[in-house]
């Protein structure tokens, strides 16, 4: 018996990236949520426990970086009662700074665009 798939979000306000991330993740057998933007994601992940979310840094309303660190706080309230999340930023800005100010909003990966399938495969199995 398998193990079961990981619940999946990725947030990403260009339909053309969720298009590509869709397409890539069904070939690797996955299903996974979608949110435009940061404000959605925050709702999505106070509504259903995500063993991993795709966060794009970039968008317009709410930022990836500001939707991490309400998501960590909200879990952070939860307590035992809800398994963090691991949240990935997935962005064109590959900078060091990029990395680092992503580990201090809370993201516990890093994965550039464009994104590679094998690297996508890793991220989805070691969850």
């Amino acid at each position: 018996m398998s193990a079961p798939s990981p619940r999946i979000l990725v947030v990403e306000d260009e339909a053309l990236n969720r298009a590509l991330i869709r397409r890539m993740l069904r070939t690797l057998g996955v299903d996974a949520d979608y949110a435009t933007d940061g404000g959605e994601a925050v709702a999505a992940a106070k509504a259903t426990a995500y063993d991993l979310i795709f966060m794009d840094l970039r968008m317009p309303r709410v930022d990836g970086f500001v939707a991490t660190r309400a998501i960590r706080d909200w879990e952070r309230q939860q307590g035992a009662a809800r398994r963090p999340a691991r949240i990935v930023a997935l962005t064109s800005i590959v900078s060091t700074e990029s990395r680092l100010l992503c580990a201090e909003a809370g993201m516990d990966g890093f994965l550039g665009k464009p994104v590679d399938l094998e690297t996508l495969r890793s991220l989805v199995a070691s969850d």
